[in-house]
């Protein structure tokens, strides 16, 4: 594969994400969704559950972030890696910390129990849902832009 073609693959995947993000941004004032990947590991006699997850809590932003949980052997089978993702569904906001006005970093190392297993960490960084889109795709038009400013100044150099 050549240098021109791997340039438009990745031009079209930063302006997909960023649609993306964009579409997604008017029903993440009122709907829950959330997509990424698990991982277990066994350690002992207790199941470590890593979740990395991009989640749209139903408050206008998106949060990026992982965490981990431990449940015993007897409670949970193990996955080495499973895909998640939930769309649309109704938010239980009480579950999710507030962000004012979108922005917010989140350090948790407490250790917990819940109903989902015992949380022993996680982190997250929740930012306004327009935000990812409306980056992505100014990384991408200035990209575009420059790889064309590129191509024009190589045909220059190549006509007498």
């Amino acid at each position: 594969m050549n240098s021109t073609a791997l340039v438009r693959i990745c031009l079209w995947s930063v302006f997909l994400v960023g649609t993306g993000f964009l579409i997604l941004t008017p029903p993440s004032y009122y709907r829950y969704s959330a997509v990424g990947f698990d991982m277990d590991r066994l350690e002992g006699d207790v199941i470590i559950h890593s979740y990395h997850r991009l989640r749209w809590p139903g408050d206008g932003t998106v949060r990026c972030g992982m965490g981990e949980k431990q449940f015993s052997v007897d409670e949970e089978d193990v996955d080495i890696v499973d895909l998640a993702g939930r769309l649309f569904d109704e938010p239980t906001l009480d579950l999710h910390r507030r962000a004012e006005s979108g922005f917010a970093l989140w350090r948790a190392p407490e250790v917990y129990d819940s109903k989902e297993g015992r949380h022993l960490w996680a982190r997250w960084i929740s930012v306004p849902a327009w935000l990812p889109g409306v980056v992505l795709l100014g990384i991408g038009t200035v990209l575009y832009l420059s790889v064309g400013r590129a191509a024009r100044c190589m045909k220059c150099k190549q006509t007498p």
